[in-house]
């Protein structure tokens, strides 16, 4: 990655903030820092899988982000941003989407303390997701940590239903068990992500 001096990326428009994150993102993507470059590349995720949706020639649907969302007029949004990432309005699909830098694939996040958060939900001191907040993951785990995104490498694609936990009746798996990864492995070894994406589409719409 060529680099690129603060004048000229302050002559490109980038305010001094922009400037200090992509320094410290390129310092992440230096030291293959998987811990920390998960909590750096949160959003930015969503933004990138939104993009090879709404880009893409095979799959029939596009969607929209949270914030998004909020600006349209009587649509019923949800200010804590819980539980999906992105959604197709017409069909209500929801989308998860999570960055995972490291060997494991952790469920559990950080919610406010509340009555639907405590018990089952909380048993670690985190908290799991219930098991119908969302209708797909798609989990960002490239090979290696980059500066680019290639979707047929970079993504795993989890329907709702292989992610329950079936000892935590009515929740998801904190940690999604080696086996569920290897089917979704398994299964993109013979389809591409965008045909999964569209079969799934297409059964939650019940065609």
């Amino acid at each position: 990655m060529k680099e690129l001096s603060e004048k000229t990326l302050k002559e490109a428009g980038l305010t001094n903030v922009e400037i200090a994150m992509l320094k410290a993102q390129r310092l992440l993507v230096e030291k293959k820092n998987t811990r920390d470059i998960g909590k750096a590349r949160q959003f930015s995720s969503e933004h990138l899988v939104q993009s090879w949706i709404n880009n893409s020639k095979t799959i029939p649907f596009t969607v929209k982000r949270q914030d998004e969302l909020a600006e349209i007029e009587d649509f019923e949004h949800d200010h804590n941003e819980s539980g999906w990432d992105l959604l197709q309005l017409g069909s209500s699909f929801r989308l998860q989407v999570k960055y995972r830098g490291g060997n494991t694939i952790h469920l559990e996040q950080t919610r406010r303390t509340s009555t639907k958060n405590q018990g089952a939900a909380s048993t670690s001191g985190h908290v799991v997701y219930s098991d119908d907040e969302f209708d797909v993951a798609i989990i960002i785990r490239p090979p290696e940590i980059s500066y680019e995104f290639n979707p047929k490498t970079d993504i795993l694609i989890f329907p709702i239903e292989e992610l329950k936990d079936p000892k935590n009746s009515g929740f998801l798996y904190k940690n999604v068990p080696k086996a569920i990864i290897n089917k979704a492995s398994a299964r993109q070894q013979n389809k591409s992500c965008e045909q999964i994406l569209t079969d799934l589409y297409n059964l939650h719409n019940g065609v």
